[in-house]
């Protein structure tokens, strides 16, 4: 999953990428999500589940303004 996502934001297809993903706090899936000033708006990300996992994937633009990319996934959630 990191490969995909470090891919895309190196790619030439990076904007039409980043503008698949929900924005935290104001769209999609991350409409409820990081909903808090500090979180709104600095996170892109995808939310994902199987039976018995949930995954979320995506962006954070850190506060020195660097986009880092990230994966986490939980079983038997």
């Amino acid at each position: 999953t990191l490969r995909l996502l470090v891919a895309m934001w190196k790619g030439p297809h990076r904007a039409a990428w980043l503008e698949s993903l929900p924005v935290a706090g104001l769209e999609g899936t991350l409409e409820r999500r990081f909903n808090v000033p500090t979180k709104r708006g600095i996170i892109r990300a995808k939310t994902g589940t199987l039976r018995g996992v949930t995954g979320l994937s995506g962006y954070v633009i850190a506060g020195d303004g660097r986009a880092l990319a990230f994966s986490a996934f939980a079983n038997n959630y």
